[in-house]
């Protein structure tokens, strides 16, 4: 009988039994499984065949799990074995690499922490991804262009009302977006504030504040009523139950509280202590509600989600072509709200917004810092290679192939990492409050998911420990069984050798580019610090109004009594102070075509101001009481000014009449002002008109003598409390408030200062543990140049050269690297430094220092050592 030929079982058991039996040479598991699959299938069958087939693999298993645990067990504790003798055997070089890795991953996490906060902002809601806020860019394409968040009041109806999609729209009315504050009073109690705002009651459904007390739904019904926060019920009420409790508004409007809110989360683009429906806005200014050109109210609407915003934002222009009446040179887009805090640096802003720029720069700066730890291990270990030669050679003699070496050296170095995170963990909490502190952040780790951080920790271990062990683990298994132990296993050492001197090269290279970007910046700094102004900022100080009417109103009597101090050397009152954004106005001069109105700043002033910030006059005088007509009919502009009107020199304006604001005021230049930097010297200087109106005195300054300073601030709150007892009294002094413009930037320079000796620590690192190997494997030549002559200059020379060609390498490349960085940096600057040599050859010079301070100690030790010492080294 002829037996038939048996089909073979299919693929996949096959390849899932190779899996649990692999081959070990010509007699193997699976061909004996084979065999018996062939005998079964002449007695039985194919069904039965391959039924027995998979029944030997599922019976396999369970013992194929138990041998592949037990062995791997018995594989990691080898591992652990070997890894921890090594670190006991050679400390110096552990202590070196755990250091380095502890210090970087320190900083990723710090700096992890700091990026994950500013990335979380506003999606606690549970509508983030529903809500955007209008946008409108005004004059679009034109040279004085820009982009608003405020809109007219009458917008967010007519969305709601004419567009489907629109789920829900909510204005806000913020008085601190104009500077203003409002005063409050609770019985004896009065307080300024700017945290109120006027919200529609859709604000409740759209955003997730959550309320301690009182319903959402219901806590505007009344127009009357106030909703508060946690804040403000703890600090004013002290212990009583603010629910129904009358708070009094700018000492004329009566508010109950209603509702208590949680306090606002820190990580929102905008905050607030007290809520007022937006139906009692007419009590404070009724027009402004009912004008298309009024534009005050950032204005939020829900949408659905995943909704395409492009066909709505050329929709409204039309819209509102069909209810105004007619056109405007007005575009709008949509903001979602998730972009708002990183991405958005728009005009009336409703807060501090950060930057995404500082997210990318922290982010670089910590994969710089880890990428220099990484660098000192794979030097090290490939330096050392020696020591494990002859380990990897008994290895592979008694079955190791390379694979499994891979797994061991990258095991290694990943049980390095760990107890470099459990260091790093430590340094974290040891430097928390003090990085906080120093770059001005705050860090709310509730808005940090644990699950979450503990995955981003352990992809930074997994990530440190495979950058790190990835090529030492490849260059020490690739060692030759045979040249091992003939005891010629460096094949390729001069490429070997290149490697660790071109990421010697890399790490300096790195860390010279912090320090000339930290030279740069505090040279720009230090230059804004001594820059002329064209006012003097020092040994002022301003008291704002709080744009309360009564105050202004006083501030004619507040002047003449804070003028009577020997203290005080001038006083004057405006609108703004330097520092503060100034209001745009349209002029033009008498006569032009309607057409010429071009875009100004309009400082409203008193009679001392000039004489009080110092400003100098180029042409004409300033304002006088002498001259009655100042007051009404009289204007100062700055040089800047002059040139835009068109006029040949400051002279030739005196007594030229300027239409301001399309003639609200129509009146004569007296005097031109030198161009003084009334804000950053990020920003241009731009055209400023000069004149007096007392209805908007919203800032009182007072140039006061620095002599018994804290006496002279007593006489000024003493006389502000005589003349308005009733009214808080507040202050600051203007050079401080004027220098927070600049806090990005000294934050940005302190930053890159301790980063960069971060990374040039960690380098230096690297830098002595591979000078202290290569004096260890030269200890024999040192020995015989010693003997022959050598002089101790001349071998410190030998062992200290290589190293510095490397550093002068670095700095070649650091360069022009750095000099494009700081280009692009300086660009944010209207005036800056010129980028020049000094930074870079600082940065070459200290790189230098430094590393010969490193290779000192070990050069100079082996220099002077006994040759005799040296010669009977092993």
């Amino acid at each position: 009988m002829t037996s038939k030929k048996a089909n073979p079982p299919s693929k996949l058991a096959e390849w899932i039994l190779r899996r649990i039996y692999p081959d070990k040479g010509e007699f193997t598991s699976v061909g004996d499984f084979q065999e018996e699959y062939h005998e079964v299938y002449q007695s039985e069958g194919s069904f039965r065949a391959r039924l027995w087939y998979w029944k030997q693999i599922i019976k396999s298993i369970p013992s194929f799990i138990r041998n592949k645990i037990h062995w791997s067990l018995i594989m990691i504790h080898n591992y652990l074995k070997v890894a921890f003798r090594n670190i006991k055997r050679h400390k110096g070089y552990s202590f070196i690499n755990i250091a380095g890795l502890a210090i970087g991953m320190a900083c990723t996490i710090l700096i992890s922490f700091y990026i994950l906060d500013e990335v979380s902002y506003d999606k606690y809601h549970e509508k983030t991804d529903s809500i955007y806020r209008l946008v409108q860019i005004l004059d679009p394409g034109q040279e004085d262009e820009y982009e608003t968040i405020v809109q007219s009041a009458l917008y967010a109806p007519l969305l709601l009302e004419e567009i489907p999609e629109v789920k829900n729209a909510a204005r806000i009315y913020a008085p601190k977006i104009w500077g203003r504050s409002v005063l409050i009073d609770y019985k004896d109690k009065s307080f300024y504030t700017q945290e109120l705002i006027f919200a529609d009651a859709s604000l409740f459904k759209m955003f997730s504040f959550p309320f301690a007390h009182g319903n959402p739904e219901t806590v505007f019904l009344d127009p009357q009523s106030i909703v508060i926060t946690e804040n403000v019920a703890e600090k004013y009420f002290e212990g009583e139950d603010p629910m129904g409790k009358v708070i009094t508004y700018d000492n004329q409007h009566q508010f109950k509280v209603t509702g208590v809110l949680k306090n606002i989360p820190r990580n929102s683009h905008f905050r607030f202590d007290f809520v007022v429906p937006m139906e009692s806005y007419p009590m404070v200014m009724q027009e402004r509600l009912e004008k298309w050109t009024n534009s005050a109210f950032p204005t939020y609407v829900e949408l659905p989600k995943n909704y395409d915003i492009t066909a709505l934002q050329e929709k409204i222009p039309t819209l509102i072509k069909s209810h105004r009446g007619k056109s405007v040179d007005t575009e709008f887009w949509f903001q979602p709200l998730t972009r708002i805090h990183l991405h958005s640096h728009l005009s009336d802003e409703l807060g501090t917004n950060s930057d995404i720029r500082y997210v990318y720069i922290f982010i670089v700066i910590a994969l710089f810092v880890l990428s220099i730890a990484c660098m000192n291990f794979i030097n090290l270990s490939t330096a050392r290679a020696t020591h494990r030669a002859r380990e990897v050679g008994i290895r592979k003699m008694v079955g190791a192939n390379r694979a499994k070496l891979i797994k061991q050296f990258l095991f290694e170095s990943i049980i390095i990492c760990l107890i470099a995170l459990a260091a790093s963990l430590f340094l974290v909490w040891v430097f928390l409050p003090s990085f906080t502190k120093i770059f001005n952040v705050q860090i709310d780790f509730s808005f940090i998911n644990p699950y979450s951080y503990m995955a981003i920790l352990t992809i930074i271990t997994l990530f440190t420990g495979f950058l790190s062990g990835i090529f030492p683990a490849f260059f020490l298994s690739s060692f030759n069984l045979t040249s091992v132990l003939k005891g010629h296993f460096l094949t390729g050492k001069r490429g070997k050798n290149m490697l660790r001197k071109w990421l010697v090269v890399a790490q300096f290279a790195i860390s010279t580019i912090l320090v000339i970007c930290t030279g740069i910046i505090y040279d720009q700094l230090n230059y804004i610090q001594k820059s002329d102004l064209g006012f003097n900022k020092e040994s002022v100080v301003v008291i704002p109004t709080r744009r309360d009417e009564e105050v202004i109103s006083k501030a004619g009597v507040l002047k003449t009594t804070f003028e009577k101090d020997s203290g005080v050397l001038n006083v004057t009152a405006s609108s703004q102070t330097p520092g503060i954004k100034m209001f745009g106005r349209y002029a033009q001069t008498e006569g032009d075509a309607k057409d010429k109105w071009k875009s100004v700043k309009s400082l409203w002033v008193d009679h001392d101001f000039i004489k009080t910030y110092e400003l100098s006059l180029l042409a004409g005088r300033s304002f006088s009481k002498e001259f009655g007509t100042d007051a009404e009919k009289s204007f100062i502009l700055n040089e800047t000014a002059v040139k835009m009107f068109g006029f040949s020199s400051p002279e030739n304006s005196i007594g030229k009449r300027i239409d301001l604001n399309y003639g609200r005021k129509i009146g004569t230049i007296i005097g031109v002002t030198r161009d003084f930097n009334f804000l950053s010297l990020h920003s241009k200087i731009e055209p400023i008109i000069m004149h007096i109106n007392p209805d908007r005195f919203y800032y009182i300054s007072a140039r006061i003598n620095n002599q018994n300073v804290q006496a002279t601030l007593d006489y000024l709150e003493r006389k502000w409390r005589e003349i308005l007892p009733q009214r808080p009294f507040d202050y600051f002094f203007l050079e401080r408030d004027y220098s927070e413009q600049y806090h990005s930037d000294q934050s940005f320079g302190t930053l890159l200062s301790y980063f960069s000796f971060i990374a040039i620590f960690i380098s230096c690192l690297g830098l002595f543990g591979l000078i202290s190997y290569s004096v260890e494997r030269r200890t024999k030549e040192i020995g015989i140049r010693k003997v022959l002559g050598a002089s101790i200059s001349k071998v410190f020379y030998l062992i200290a050269k290589e190293f510095m060609y490397a550093i002068g390498i670095a700095a070649v490349i650091a360069w022009p690297a750095a000099y494009f960085v700081m280009a692009k940096w300086l660009q944010s600057f209207a005036y800056r430094i010129s980028i020049g040599l000094r930074a870079f050859i600082f940065s070459a010079v200290l790189a230098l220092i430094v590393a010969l301070l490193t290779v000192s100690y070990q050069a100079i030790k082996a220099a002077t050592a006994n040759p005799a010492d040296s010669l009977r080294y092993e």
